[in-house]
């Protein structure tokens, strides 16, 4: 067991040995040897050193740590206690779909490596994607070239494919919770995660990526992810949101029953069968939405077929051939 009093590490530059035991956690401090700027860190469970904060917000904040027993880095999201406090069985839900996402084995989705409780909090242990999301990418923060979009989006419907298969929903697909590992592939978190807070009242999340059943109060299927993933592939493609953004989800409603211009009427360099498959997405029938199965296909075919070349495949071999 590790004496939670004592932090002693070396610095990161130099390997300066250095007591950080009486600093406050995550303050900055400089080398006394060479200068270099140093996140004070905090012990957490014995097994890991928490080293900066990831991200910050009301129900949980994420940090950046070591696994100091099997010398990994990792992502650690912590339940903050106050919210537990509000609900009974809280932090047990919160437990409950950390273990529902250990399930999930598969190379687009987060691995879960471990969830408990320390100090009152619960929290979970998962791998640690060092490259940002896809919140960057659709703002324009991440460069990107058409193939990279292709191929991100296909790696995310093959892990919710997945999902699918061992009957996992996840509810809140956004570009928010499509992460980017080392290399630079995406893994899909927060299975079911942020979808049970606000359903308990005690999460706001924006309307944008909703489904209509779920902004009608309606039964959710994997055709709601679907749905989710046609909006995240319409703004990461045509650079634009296909509704404006709502407040009210009888307003956010009522604009998913008006009509929407397709992606290629936004930017025409997207192939028409990209496009075609993105609006056969955003249908407003769970029914009349593709699987996965045909929403691989469709960025496998644009793949081969580039929109520098064509929108479809008679066209280009006629472009090829004379």
């Amino acid at each position: 067991m590790m004496n939670d009093s004592l932090l002693k590490i070396a610095c990161y530059r130099c390997g300066q040995r250095l007591d950080l035991s009486d600093l406050e956690p995550f303050s900055k401090v400089e080398c006394p040897n060479c200068a270099a700027e140093i996140t004070v860190p905090r012990w957490f469970d014995s097994s890991y050193l928490l080293e900066d904060v990831c991200g910050s917000g009301l129900i949980w904040n994420t940090y950046r740590a070591l696994d100091v027993t099997l010398d990994r880095e990792v992502a650690i999201k912590v339940l903050n206690p106050e919210f537990a406090e509000k609900a009974p069985g809280l932090d047990e839900i919160f437990l409950e779909k950390g273990r529902m996402m250990a399930r999930l084995n598969h190379p687009a989705v987060i691995g879960i490596y471990h969830c408990g409780e320390y100090e009152g909090q619960s929290y979970l242990v998962m791998q640690f994607m060092p490259n940002g999301s896809l919140r960057e990418a659709v703002d324009g923060l991440i460069p990107l070239t058409f193939g990279e979009k292709l191929k991100w989006m296909k790696q995310a419907a093959l892990g919710l494919q997945e999902a699918q298969r061992l009957g996992v929903e996840h509810y809140d697909i956004c570009p928010d919770v499509i992460l980017l590992d080392s290399e630079r592939n995406v893994r899909i978190g927060d299975f079911g995660l942020t979808a049970a807070f606000s359903n308990l009242g005690l999460y706001r999340e924006r309307l944008d990526y909703f489904s209509p059943e779920r902004l009608g109060g309606m039964f959710e299927t994997y055709s709601s992810d679907v749905y989710s993933l046609g909006v995240t592939m319409y703004e990461l493609f045509a650079g634009t949101m296909p509704f404006m953004d709502n407040d009210s989800p009888k307003e956010a409603l009522r604009e998913r029953s008006g009509k929407i211009d397709p992606p290629r009427a936004v930017r025409r360099d997207i192939p028409e069968r990209l496009s075609v498959l993105i609006m056969k997405m955003l249908a407003l029938t769970p029914a009349d939405r593709p699987g996965y199965p045909e929403i691989v296909s469709v960025l496998e075919e644009c793949t081969l077929f580039p929109p520098d070349c064509s929108s479809d495949t008679g066209s280009f071999w006629k472009k090829l051939f004379g």
